[in-house]
């Protein structure tokens, strides 16, 4: 037999029937007899029970009326309301109730009913308000009230649970998901809320998301994977909590001129993420778009505890000081090599570059060293070279010698350094016999040409039968020319015998 009848106000229609039984039932759920109805209305209605209001004989029914108050049989008609527009002193007086965590307020609001959706402080919807502060009660109660979930706000387009998550506000965050939230929703920059999470360092939010299977390799903003953002900003837990959902150690960021998660946290010395990602697989030796490597960035940057831990993990130290060689960087071959790298021990008989175990390998590679610094012209590599033992000389016939190497490429300053350490100006390269002068002269540099006439290089001196001018002459060099003849010995001149 039915007790409670609801029946619509303007048109009469009978929406809902309860017997006796359920209706003890509803009610003993002790939320109050109208609220109860209203959330079960809902479910028929669509609409949140903030729009609904029950009358008896009349009058507003309230949500917290206990069942025993009413006559039973009984009648309740329902009235569905439209949304109000809201006054400019209302929305500061919802904003700040909701900023405030106000449960009576922002229920009192709602009731009027406002919209759940209305834009207030900063142009941000009232959920991502909530969600900014931390607001939870609040949050449910415009969760409640049907707000939505995804609805961006503010010039940076975020959510709800963007808000939430890049401020750490665990609980809020934990309800949006529990409550449906999209995980993979961007805001204006590309971040999805997982992405703010990681740049914060906010582990919990940032595990919450793990749990909810996010992709931990997903590119936000700027082209950066979560963890190149964790390692780039020193966040070591997030980084932690990445590695071992499986974040990819070894990603590489368009953006960032192709550089690694390691590469980043190099840079920045934070060696405690360094030893979490080579633990991880990191590849020590992968270099950036640049050719950078891990070493070479912790050595840029000073961080000698990050380079002393990469070269203990196997990282390619004779590798990065040829780079180092190559770009000029005296300074980071200076500190590899203070690093045990390749260090200039001297014979003092022989001044051979010796490594610490002597072996001829290791005196290869410096020398290696010294040819490239001449090659790409790092007159202060090639001075610092020499100033801590690297013999100028030390290389076998067939061999091109630093000099001869610097007078190929024209770096007349290379030239002079080499001269000014001793270097052999005569030393010629086999099978031809050449000597730095006809190199100099067959590629027209002029400025080297005179540093080794000034050094007394041969200038008569033969290469497959051609000397210096010859070369000179045949390659077009005037000015080559008339220096040779001017500086060199004075040729004789053949003369004709009596007939």
């Amino acid at each position: 037999m039915a007790v409670l009848r609801v029946v619509m106000m303007t048109s009469g229609l009978e929406v809902l029937v309860l017997s006796a039984q359920e209706l003890e039932d509803m009610a003993a759920f002790g939320n109050g007899l109208g609220r109860v109805l209203k959330q079960h209305l809902e479910t028929l209605m669509g609409l949140p029970r903030f729009r609904q209001r029950l009358l008896l004989n009349g009058q507003l029914l309230s949500d917290d009326t206990p069942l025993d108050l009413l006559d039973l049989p009984v009648v309740l008609h329902l009235v569905l309301l439209s949304l109000c527009a809201p006054g400019i002193q209302e929305l500061q007086s919802f904003s700040a109730a909701i900023s405030q965590d106000d449960e009576v307020s922002v229920d009192s609001f709602l009731q009027q009913p406002m919209d759940p959706d209305v834009e207030v402080e900063g142009g941000l919807p009232c959920l991502s308000l909530a969600a900014k502060n931390g607001s939870l009660r609040s949050a449910k109660l415009l969760l409640e009230a049907k707000a939505d979930m995804g609805k961006p706000g503010g010039r940076s387009r975020r959510t709800p649970l963007h808000w939430a998550c890049a401020r750490d506000r665990v609980e809020v965050a934990r309800w949006l998901l529990q409550s449906g939230a999209d995980l993979h929703t961007t805001e204006a920059n590309g971040d999805l809320p997982f992405h703010l999470a990681c740049a914060r360092g906010h582990v919990q939010v940032a595990r919450m998301c793990i749990l909810d299977r996010v992709d931990v390799n997903a590119v936000g903003s700027n082209g950066l994977a979560p963890l190149h953002v964790a390692c780039r900003l020193g966040h070591a837990e997030v980084a932690r909590l990445l590695c071992d959902a499986g974040a990819d150690t070894n990603n590489v960021s368009a953006n960032l001129h192709y550089t690694t998660p390691l590469i980043a946290a190099c840079r920045r010395g934070y060696l405690d993420i360094v030893r979490l990602l080579v633990q991880h697989r990191a590849n020590v030796d992968m270099p950036s778009e640049k050719n950078n490597m891990a070493l070479l960035c912790a050595c840029a940057n000073e961080r000698l505890d990050v380079a002393r831990f990469l070269l203990e993990a196997g990282a390619d130290g004779v590798g990065a000081l040829r780079l180092a060689c190559s770009a000029g960087s005296t300074h980071i071959v200076q500190l590899l090599m203070g690093l045990g790298v390749c260090r200039l021990d001297c014979d003092a008989s022989s001044r051979v570059p010796l490594h610490l175990d002597g072996t001829r390998s290791h005196i290869k590679t410096v020398r290696l060293l010294l040819s490239m610094a001449c090659l790409e012209g790092r007159a202060d590599t090639v001075r610092f070279l020499l100033r801590h033992g690297t013999s100028p000389d030390h290389v076998a016939d067939h061999c091109a010698t630093p000099l001869l190497i610097a007078c190929l490429k024209g770096h007349a300053d290379i030239v002079q350094v080499l001269v000014d350490n001793g270097m052999s100006i005569n030393h010629a390269f086999t099978p031809h016999q050449t000597t730095p002068l006809h190199i100099a002269c067959q590629h027209g540099h002029l400025e080297v040409v005179k540093q080794l006439v000034q050094g007394r290089a041969q200038v008569d001196a033969q290469a497959n039968g051609h000397t210096p001018l010859d070369i000179a002459n045949a390659s077009g060099h005037g000015g080559i020319a008339a220096l040779l003849t001017e500086g060199g010995p004075k040729r004789r001149r053949r003369t004709k015998g009596p007939p």
